[in-house]
Parts: structure tokens; sequence; C-alpha cells
């Protein structure tokens, strides 16, 4: 096993790591490279400030926008079914393609 890692295994390590947790030879490794190299140090510093931002906004963008009353909420789940059940290329009210009753008649 070498005992010195590269800038490239290191970079990999660290966003391992943002993940899981790291087996001991690998988290030693790593802290044993981010002591000898100012550049990973930043570079480890700039992924999980990234991190906390992305988890932060999508813990922010995850909540409702507004909140709707059960009469509401209804009413748009029975226009959804009712849009769902009428067949791609018709009208609601006719259920074909022409809007008169008779095929090929506007």
């Amino acid at each position: 096993m070498r005992l010195l890692t590269s800038c490239k295994q290191a970079a990999r390590s660290m966003a391992e790591a943002l993940e899981r947790p790291l087996p001991l030879h690998r988290r030693l490794r790593l802290s044993l490279h981010l002591m000898m190299c100012s550049a990973c140090r930043q570079y480890r510093m700039q992924v999980i400030g990234l991190n906390r931002l992305v988890r932060r906004h999508l813990r922010e963008s995850i909540q409702p926008v507004a909140e709707l009353d059960a009469a509401t909420r209804q009413r748009f789940l029975a226009c959804l079914a009712k849009a769902s059940a009428t067949p791609t290329g018709s009208t609601p009210a006719t259920g074909n393609g022409s809007s008169s009753g008779t095929p090929g008649k506007p």
C-alpha cells in the first residue's frame, strides 16, 4: 500500500467521503495528503461549501409555495382526473378530434 496519494485520488476520496464514511486507511491517506497539499485543502473547502449550498437549496425548495384548502384540492384533483381520462388529440366535450359531432365536418 502506498502511503502517499495523488491529488486526483484525494479528490475522488473527498467526493466519496461526502456520500459515506471512508475506511480508516483511506481517511489516513487523505488526511496526510491534505496536510501537505494546500491546493487540495482549498478544493476540499470549496467542495464542502458547494455541498452545503446544494443541500440548503434542496431543503428550501421542497417546501410548498402555497397550501390549498380541502375543497380547492378536491376540485383540482377532479379536473386532473377528467383531463387524464380524455384520449390524446380529442376534445373533452365530444371525445373525438373534430369540433362537431360529424367526422370530417368542422
